[in-house]
């Protein structure tokens, strides 16, 4: 074999080496960039680019989801995906509100939603009975023991009185669709001495 046939196996066999590694290099890079891609990485962000979504509700304080993922509280912000996207909206004295979104490339999407009404049922009761009852500040037409079987669930600021007996203050939680006791004892109060003069 002649240096000049040697010189050319070798440039060939260099050649072969490099379109080789440059192969491998190739499959590799498409290999991360595919797993990049579909556990939701940095490559699909470049491609598909993010959308913003802004959740307000009525009342504040309720957890938003993005397709399952709970992402905050409202209000809040956030940048999602763009596509097919399912918006939960949950809060504990409400009922939950659901919205399937489509979101674009470098949209921003506002959605501000008023969460209705869930309901409750409360029992009142006090010793002795008979106590006049206030529920956040609106006076009943009944005495204790009160049954109210339908009330917005929530908190409710109660009050308890009877004359020449101590007014009790009561904060009760009434969850949706089911009842909640609250109770009380009103002690009488004692007539202070005469002061001596």
């Amino acid at each position: 074999m002649t240096s000049t046939s040697a010189n050319a196996t070798r440039q060939r066999l260099a050649r072969a080496g490099r379109r080789r590694f440059l192969l491998i290099m190739a499959i590799a890079a498409v290999m991360l960039v595919a797993a990049d891609w579909f556990t939701g990485g940095v490559t699909r962000s470049w491609v598909s680019g993010k959308a913003e979504l802004v959740v307000t509700s009525e009342p504040a304080g309720a957890t938003v989801s993005i397709d399952g993922a709970a992402q905050g509280s409202t209000p809040v912000t956030l940048t999602v995906e763009p596509g097919h996207r399912t918006l939960l909206i949950s809060h504990p004295y409400h009922p939950r509100h659901v919205e399937h979104l489509e979101l674009t490339r470098d949209e921003r999407v506002e959605r501000q939603i008023t969460l209705e009404p869930a309901w409750g049922a409360l029992l009142i009761a006090s010793n002795p009975k008979g106590a006049r009852v206030t529920i956040d500040g609106v006076e009943q037409d009944s005495a204790t023991p009160l049954q109210l079987d339908r009330i917005q669930a929530g908190l409710h600021e109660i009050v308890l009185r009877i004359p020449g007996r101590t007014t009790q203050r009561i904060t009760a939680e009434v969850l949706p669709d089911t009842r909640a006791e609250v109770s009380a004892e009103l002690e009488r109060v004692r007539p202070r001495p005469p002061s001596s003069g």
